[in-house]
């Protein structure tokens, strides 16, 4: 899990979220949208980031691969891409890379939670 930067008054938000395109827009749509908000373009308010507007839809794309610096690595070549739909290209082209597979990396910090612990103790996050 990643912890939330999205920041309305220079204060982040703090909460744990899932890396995943699903989960960050469900996040963004639940806790920092207004609900008259129906603009087609908005502004990333990831804290430190100075994009200044894009398309509503593609912000979770952007906060999961920019800010959660999300990369696919081929397992047989080693190439690098920075989005899924990249890496699915590089894999059409290539055909010793089709059944090889990719892994996928984070360049920010990432917390492991047993859910069961969290749950058990309330809720609570401990670091080791």
């Amino acid at each position: 899990v990643h912890q939330c930067q999205w920041a309305r008054s220079k204060n982040p938000c703090g909460m744990w979220v899932i890396g995943t395109k699903a989960f960050i827009a469900s996040h963004i749509r639940k806790w920092h949208t207004k609900s008259r908000e129906d603009r087609k373009a908005t502004k990333c308010r990831w804290d430190g980031c100075d994009v200044k507007e894009m398309l509503k839809d593609s912000i979770s794309r952007h906060v999961v691969s920019v800010h959660l610096g999300e990369a696919f690595f081929c397992k047989e070549c080693g190439e690098e891409s920075a989005r899924k739909d990249v890496y699915e290209q590089h894999v059409e082209r290539s055909e010793g890379c089709r059944v090889a597979g990719a892994s996928v990396a984070y360049r920010t910090e990432i917390k492991m939670v047993d859910a069961h612990e969290a749950l058990r103790c309330g809720g609570a996050i401990r670091s080791a």
